[in-house]
């Protein structure tokens, strides 16, 4: 992954993308989408900007993020999955506006921090972006609300 400023290259990252590949279409195809997005809203643990994450009560449901008692059983952001202890979540617009015009149906894709590792690898997504925590912490310091996100395939 790389994050650009006025022209200008800031950072790279490592990063995994889901076990199907790309050009997600529908929900639970374990694909990341390909195209022009934004950063509709962020949650994390180490951090007052965005959402806190609470074990047991963060959650993404329907796009959004939701403090409740149950969610989704994929979507519980407190998790390893997204982080543990160093849990970070920037999510997206996917589906956008193009995207539902053209049938992709899916949501709560995020880029996050992942504590699945295998032999210093990250392990593919469902259709996240997957990153190893710190940097996962140090992109979303960097990035807000309303940032452009370009994926290519």
């Amino acid at each position: 992954m790389q994050l650009w400023h006025q022209g200008n290259l800031i950072r790279e990252y490592p990063i995994e993308i889901g076990k199907m590949g790309t050009h997600k279409q529908r929900s639970g195809d374990h694909r990341t989408p390909v195209g022009d997005y934004e950063i509709t809203w962020m949650a994390s643990r180490h951090s007052d900007k965005g959402y806190r994450v609470v074990d047991d009560e963060s959650w993404c449901i329907r796009n959004r993020f939701v403090y409740a008692k149950k969610g989704p059983s994929m979507e519980r952001l407190w998790t390893d999955p997204y982080g543990g202890d160093q849990a970070v979540i920037i999510s997206i617009n996917y589906p956008n506006y193009k995207d539902r015009q053209r049938g992709f149906t899916g949501g709560c894709i995020h880029i996050h921090a992942a504590k699945r590792i295998a032999e210093g690898m990250l392990e593919k997504s469902d259709g996240c972006i997957h990153m190893f925590p710190a940097d996962a912490i140090d992109l979303y310091d960097i990035v807000g609300v309303g940032t452009p996100v370009k994926i290519l395939p």
